[in-house]
């Protein structure tokens, strides 16, 4: 099951994201793509150490670029700066 699909079947479940701040995937923003805003679930990969899903996607989308690797990175470039350090450690 690639990341989409996941993220999908996770949405129909009907589970209520208590910890996430804000819509808590309910209310006004339950239509996709907000139903798929998700954070810290179970069964779901890390960000910052991706073993599953997420590195499925980044190993994909380093194929799609031809490129040797790819990082998937949120928030900023700050960020992305400090992931791309830690991964090539």
């Amino acid at each position: 099951m690639d990341l989409l699909e996941k993220l999908e079947a996770y949405a129909r479940s009907g589970a209520c994201s208590m910890h996430m701040p804000g819509h808590k995937g309910a209310g006004p923003g339950t239509e996709l793509p907000w139903a798929l805003d998700i954070t810290e679930i179970d069964g779901f990969d890390n960000l910052h150490d991706a073993h599953s899903v997420l590195r499925e996607a980044m190993d994909r989308a380093a194929g799609l670029w031809g490129s040797v690797w790819s990082l998937s990175a949120m928030d900023s470039r700050y960020e992305a700066d400090l992931e791309l350090l830690e991964e090539r450690e």
